[in-house]
């Protein structure tokens, strides 16, 4: 059964999109994924977009519009690994209700047999976060570990799961984790157990491997396969597998 999974945070730079890419890419050794970009600025666009070399037939926005078909919207990274590119126009969706032809791409990735859909969400509150949210079977919402505000942000997406219609379950994933900084123990051991337990027990770990892999356009496990990124991506994706499949 497809299950859809959004990535959403409304404080940037919490690795979020690199979340969602790696993920979806060691996903993608056993299972078919397809990745929705929805974050206007194009990051996982970006972040997946070597082999396309800026070329693609039609974008997200052309589906939201009903101007092209799931099929023509899917742009094979590898096998097994679709990627729906964001677009700069992307801005007129902000407040445009286009739920009935998301619905729409959604049937069709069913009937594709896609496995898993997953979503990268802006960090702007609107059309293009509350809608997807709302058709999302899962939430994971990162939290950058060193930075003591973070926790702010991490509430305040919290609120926006409580804004939309569905009941989604969510998951935190604690990124940028280094286990020599006080503020990062802190975080784990004192401020997120008041979750009651909807956090990942994978953190992923400061890597400077990941940053790198995102600006040439490709997956940490292509960059730099036995990099501690890559290994946390790897037990990130078997705790996913889990959570989707008790859920189903």
């Amino acid at each position: 059964m497809t299950k859809i999974v959004s990535f959403a945070s409304v404080k940037g730079g919490v690795g979020k999109t690199t979340s969602c890419v790696n993920l979806a890419y060691t996903l993608s050794k056993k299972s078919k994924v397809v990745i929705f970009d929805f974050d206007i600025q194009m990051s996982a666009t970006y972040s997946l977009g070597s082999v396309f070399e800026g070329e693609y037939k039609c974008a997200l926005p052309d589906l939201l519009n009903g101007d092209c078909s799931f099929k023509e919207a899917l742009h094979e990274y590898k096998k097994n690994l679709y990627v729906i590119p964001a677009r700069d126009d992307l801005f007129g969706f902000l407040t445009e209700d286009f739920s009935d032809n998301l619905n729409k791409a959604i049937r069709s990735a069913k009937k594709e047999k896609f496995d898993f859909v997953l979503f990268d969400l802006p960090t702007n509150v609107g059309a293009l976060n509350l809608i997807p949210l709302n058709s999302s079977d899962l939430c994971i919402i990162p939290v950058y570990s060193p930075g003591g505000l973070s926790i702010l942000g991490l509430r305040s997406q919290i609120k926006v799961l409580e804004m939309i219609e569905n009941d989604v379950p969510y998951l935190v994933l604690v990124t940028f984790y280094d286990n020599r900084k006080t503020v990062c123990r802190e975080m784990v051991n004192e401020v997120l157990p008041e979750l009651n337990g909807q956090v990942f027990k994978t953190k992923i770990r400061e890597n400077s491997k990941l940053s790198q892999c995102a600006s040439l356009g490709k997956s940490v496990f292509e960059f730099s396969g036995k990099s501690n990124g890559a290994k946390d991506y790897e037990s990130l994706s078997r705790e996913v597998r889990k959570a989707t499949k008790e859920g189903a």
